[in-house]
């Protein structure tokens, strides 16, 4: 939903009302306005406007409210009886509830430490932050664009569906030149949100490969369209989120500003592309104003309310549906250079799509942790990656991951293994020269790698 011409309200606040009015006309309203006025002491009302607006003065003091909302979920779910599952509309007031707050709270420390101006740029947000979800909250406050935000039950991790990850130009699909790429990102998405308005799994190159096959792109006002439809439906609009962890054409501030101008898509830059931009002075106030960590304090322990049977990682679902388009292999020392690939590969091919064992340690953490991890790397997976190196040849478990991909690469499916070194350890199976073998150690390595991984799977993908 736009905000109304000459409304004083925000997207976030818009879109919070609207999900209260709809809660209003149902059954489930009564028990949450009782268990509201139980949380704020007040009576208990019958009207949306009403509550909004008292939520509205609670805002002057976001982190009370804040904490507040915290203590209200526990009532959704049934205080001094069996705990019942918060139902989806409830838990989408909730969210909105806390996204509100967490509005009120970024302006008031935005003002106080002055880390944002009071217009957007137009070429680009530079947001001091390293988490993803942090730094599109922030953004959506700053642009007035707003933000939409899925929790994922089975890889138990929130993020922000309506920001466009960061990828390299879509090349590959015919699509030449840098403003030719960025629209092709935008088109695949507004089609990814036609067929699944969740986004729950967005398949990029998929959707690429279909404007491709139509004949290319169709006309800005086609594109112009269906921006404008994807933000009436969701009360937020699509924006670029900037990494600099690879190349892509939006770096061009021209190009940021121009695409600004003509469809009113935000960009801002984080983590690394916003360090190295910022001010020292500037980059001190971020700092102290601590937004990511507040933000990510309340958001995450809301959804570990909300949603609270998951575990103490990304997986809630039976052993038996577990599988992966990748499953990665490596020594602990290694682990930061291996993340950086996995979360890359996970912009790709969608959340819960990677094995990267952190993500999944109460699940593997059981009696046959051995025979678990062979069938992850043998069968359960369409293409198994090793890196290579001293202190992976001296792991327990990297030896039992190494059986099971060895065995697998031996026993005919050679296309279902791709091979990493970080240094010449003599590894049992391989020799230090064998062709075909990426080295962690070359320029730009984590992109070679992950694009090396995204072409076999699409090579597999088109043989059957």
């Amino acid at each position: 939903m736009k905000t109304t011409a000459g409304s004083s309200r925000s997207r976030l606040q818009e879109k919070l009302l609207e999900r209260l009015r709809t809660l209003r006309d149902d059954v489930l309203w009564q028990d949450f306005a009782r268990a509201w006025a139980a949380t704020f002491g007040t009576a208990v009302v019958d009207d949306a406007e009403a509550l909004f607006g008292h939520l509205l003065r609670e805002a002057k003091t976001p982190v009370r409210l804040l904490g507040r909302i915290l203590g209200l979920v526990p009532k959704l779910h049934g205080a001094g009886q069996a705990a019942r599952v918060i139902p989806d509309a409830l838990r989408e007031v909730v969210v909105g509830l806390c996204l509100v707050a967490c509005e009120s709270h970024v302006l008031a420390k935005a003002r106080k430490h002055k880390v944002i101006g009071r217009a957007v740029p137009i070429e680009g947000m530079l947001i001091d932050a390293t988490k993803p979800l942090a730094a599109a909250l922030i953004a959506a406050v700053w642009s007035g664009k707003g933000v939409r935000i899925r929790f994922d039950e089975a890889t138990r991790r929130a993020r922000a569906v309506n920001v466009m990850p960061q990828h390299a130009a879509p090349l590959e699909f015919g699509f030449l030149g840098a403003e030719q790429c960025v629209k092709a990102e935008l088109q695949a998405m507004v089609n990814a949100a036609i067929h699944d308005p969740t986004l729950a799994s967005f398949d990029r190159p998929a959707r690429l490969k279909e404007i491709q096959d139509r004949g290319g792109l169709p006309s800005d006002e086609v594109l112009q369209e269906g921006l404008d439809q994807y933000e009436d439906d969701h009360g937020a609009r699509l924006m670029f989120g900037l990494t600099a962890q690879e190349p892509h054409p939006l770096d061009d501030p021209a190009l940021r500003r121009a695409f600004a101008r003509r469809f009113d898509v935000a960009t801002f830059l984080y983590d690394r592309a916003a360090s190295a931009l910022l001010e020292p002075q500037r980059a001190a106030a971020w700092k102290e104003a601590s937004l990511q960590n507040d933000l990510l304090h309340y958001l995450d322990n809301l959804f570990d309310l909300i949603y609270p049977q998951g575990g103490d990682d990304r997986d809630s679902h039976p052993r038996r549906e577990m599988h992966f388009r990748v499953a990665l292999s490596f020594a602990d020392e290694q682990c930061e250079y291996v993340e950086e690939i996995a979360r890359a590969l996970e912009g790709e091919l969608g959340e819960g799509s990677v094995f990267y064992y952190k993500d999944y340690i109460s699940r593997t953490t059981v009696d046959n942790m051995d025979t678990l991890l062979q069938k992850v790397y043998q069968r359960q997976s369409d293409l198994a990656v090793a890196f290579l190196s001293t202190e992976y040849q001296e792991k327990r478990w990297c030896k039992v991951e190494w059986r099971a991909i060895r065995h697998r690469r031996n026993s005919g499916d050679k296309d279902g293994v791709i091979l990493c070194r970080f240094d010449d350890t003599e590894i049992a199976g391989v020799f230090p020269t064998v062709h075909g073998v990426h080295d962690c150690r070359q320029h730009n390595s984590t992109q070679v790698i992950t694009d090396g991984i995204l072409h076999r799977l699409e090579r597999k993908r088109q043989s059957g």
